[in-house]
């Protein structure tokens, strides 16, 4: 029992270290502020967004849970990073409650759990990732579905109905549509008599769960549609977030790599007598991709405004971890063949995992060429594919030359010795016998646990008041350290850096006017100050839609829409409001007064530096320089800066 859950720990702790952990930046930037408004109702009193009702009713249980959790640490921070590591944890458990399900052993997990960390984004459309770096509500729903998987394959549907239903009222969005994934799916291995019958089970179990959330957002649901639903698609979709919800806006390069692990996937399917695949999970990942069929139907040929909103690509969480499942099982084969070429080409695959993140493309070659492989292990003799294969390893090792000349050349060596001289792979297999040895392994991950942990929790970074530049090398590589890995997050943008100071020098109910597109940094948080607007809120009210136009239109320099209609519907019509930042920074000193002055702020908070100049504009504080900017810039001052400045009234 303590050795499994050590195995389960050290796995969690696995993707920790590979994939990092990101706190009160990106999602974060409004789901903070709003737990802080909740345990301090006191905080942003002149806020328009914190101070909307309708934003907490969706999330009432989640910042409900969150404000327990904070009655029993008192940090914030701690408060977050507990739930993330209880979401690995959950996470790791799904994965090997599947794994044992289908008969794989530890190290298929080892395998599949790599894969997920390091290709977080590989092969994922709609902004996904395999893991998500930072808490927000959306990791209990996953974690549900990824549940919900083994407890319907070992028949327990009330169960599962319950899980999914239970996190739906965290985030409802990924459990209703993997519960229409689950239904189609259910029926693809069940067709005994008693399959009406467990369906009706899940359902019930989800209806139980989820209902009281359903009671609490009844007056959200039945709110006055001021808008088309052609209006509500642009205003939610296309103007705020068309990476996440409209396929013709997503990343290219990720629409090949999806691609290449279809061809694999297919290679795989064609060939299942070489993998005895489990067809349950076969038949799971093909209603995934039906289900994304019907979701571009229903976004381009027949739009469906709900359908669009609930983003249904965000499936590709759970998709691209199941596609994943089945390049572990190639590589796990690869391992255990006979053929020592073919050892080798898992090692190479293995290898290529650790450049992910930067190459996507070389872990995409190899996988193009495992596709031929496997489509010509199955048509070839065994004496000719032995042939075949040794020279075509080559060619994978050759995909590497674009990456390093000496690392190609390495390779190459390593590949020679480990066919042609026995007592290399002998030597391998008796360092990999001996780290292996139950005892011995888990005192090894006890320890690496132990030492993770501990620089974690107490390794906290306090220099980041002072100029980057006087650190040491020490200095540079806790900030390193501590930015990959934010348990104790520290103000490092200029925003940031800005809202500090703000929080120290001015009074609680000041009201700041800043840079409106910011996605990595909160002023909100640091600040513990309200603001005039920022992109990324958006009311679930449409009452309050106009409000959010309003201010929208004015931190990009038009103030009067009805003046100045050509240009206020090429805004409108900006996709992602990518161009906020860029319009707000080319602001005069007369128009961002005038913002100012319509709603009320105190102070204003800019890079340009032509207000310095301007005698409308008092400087109070500043330049705010990012610590990474000023860390790698050899000059005493550059563009990237910020400024606070305040303003008299027009009449003086």
């Amino acid at each position: 029992m303590l050795r499994g859950i050590l195995f389960l720990l050290s796995m969690a702790l696995f993707i920790l270290l590979l994939r990092g952990y990101v706190a009160f930046r990106i999602d974060q930037i409004t789901q903070v502020p709003m737990l802080l408004k909740t345990i301090n109702p006191y905080l942003f009193p002149r806020d328009w967004f914190l101070n909307g009702e309708a934003h907490y009713s969706i999330r009432k249980f989640f910042l409900g849970f969150e404000v327990f959790l904070y009655s029993i640490l008192h940090r914030i921070e701690w408060v977050l990073f507990f739930q993330y590591i209880m979401y690995l944890l959950a996470y790791v458990g799904a994965l090997w409650a599947i794994c044992k399900r289908i008969n794989q052993d530890k190290v298929f997990l080892g395998i599949w759990v790599l894969l997920i960390a390091t290709g977080y984004k590989f092969g994922t459309l709609g902004g996904t990732l395999t893991v998500e770096p930072l808490t927000i509500p959306r990791i209990y729903a996953y974690v549900a579905c990824f549940w919900s998987i083994p407890l319907i394959m070992s028949g327990h549907y009330l169960l599962a109905g319950c899980l999914l239903g239970g996190s739906g009222l965290f985030q409802a969005a990924p459990t209703l549509q993997f519960l229409i994934i689950l239904v189609v799916w259910h029926f693809t291995f069940n067709t005994h008599k008693h399959t009406w019958k467990q369906l009706l089970l899940l359902l019930i179990g989800f209806i139980l769960t989820y209902s009281p959330q359903v009671l609490l957002l009844k007056g959200l649901i039945a709110q006055e549609h001021k808008y088309t639903p052609e209006q509500v698609v642009h205003y939610l979709a296309y103007l705020r977030h068309p990476h996440h919800m409209l396929p013709l806006y997503f990343n290219e390069k990720r629409y090949w790599q999806v691609l290449g692990l279809l061809i694999f996937l297919w290679m795989v399917i064609r060939h299942q007598h070489l993998y005895r695949i489990d067809k349950r999970l076969l038949s799971l990942t093909g209603c995934m991709i039906g289900y994304f069929l019907v979701s571009v139907f229903f976004i381009y040929v027949i739009p469906v405004s709900y359908w669009i909103i609930f983003q249904p690509f965000r499936m590709f969480t759970i998709y691209t971890v199941l596609v994943f499942f089945f390049v572990a099982l190639h590589i796990y084969r690869l391992l255990h063949h006979d053929l020592r070429p073919a050892n080798y080409r898992a090692f190479l695959l293995v290898f290529a995992l650790f450049k992910l993140e930067r190459h996507p493309e070389l872990f995409l070659r190899l996988v193009l060429l495992e596709s031929v492989l496997i489509f010509m292990e199955g048509r070839l003799s065994r004496v000719r594919f032995e042939k075949f294969i040794y020279w075509l390893v080559f060619l994978s090792i050759a995909l590497w030359y674009p990456y390093g000349r000496s690392r190609t050349i390495g390779l190459i060596a390593l590949y020679l010795l480990f066919v042609h001289r026995s007592e290399v792979l002998t030597i391998i297999q008796k360092v990999w016998s001996w780290i292996t040895q139950p005892k011995r392994l888990s005192i090894i991950a006890l320890i690496g646990d132990i030492v993770f942990l501990g620089l974690l929790l107490f390794w906290q970074f306090t220099k980041w008041d002072q100029d980057p530049r006087q650190w040491n090398a020490l200095d540079r590589l806790h900030y390193r350290f501590c930015m990959r890995y934010q348990v104790y997050p520290f103000p490092n943008y200029a925003l940031e850096l800005a809202g500090k100071w703000a929080e120290k020098n001015t009074p609680p109910d000041a009201l700041f006017l800043i840079p409106p597109e910011r996605a990595q940094a909160s002023f909100h948080i640091w600040s513990k100050r309200s603001v005039v607007f920022i992109a990324k809120t958006f009311p679930l009210e449409q009452r309050e839609w106009a409000e959010w136009t309003e201010r929208y239109l004015a931190v990009r320099g038009i103030l009067d829409p009805e003046k100045n209609p050509e240009d206020t519907q090429l805004v409108l019509n900006d996709r992602g409001t990518l161009g906020t930042e860029r319009d707000y920074s080319v602001l005069n000193a007369e128009t961002l007064i005038k913002i100012a002055q319509r709603y009320g702020a105190d102070y204003i908070v800019a890079s340009a530096q032509h207000l310095r100049n301007s005698d409308k504009l008092r400087l109070v504080a500043g330049p705010f320089y990012s610590l990474q900017s000023r860390l790698k810039s050899h000059h005493h001052r550059h563009s990237r800066c910020l400024y606070v400045y305040t303003f008299s009234d027009a009449s003086e």
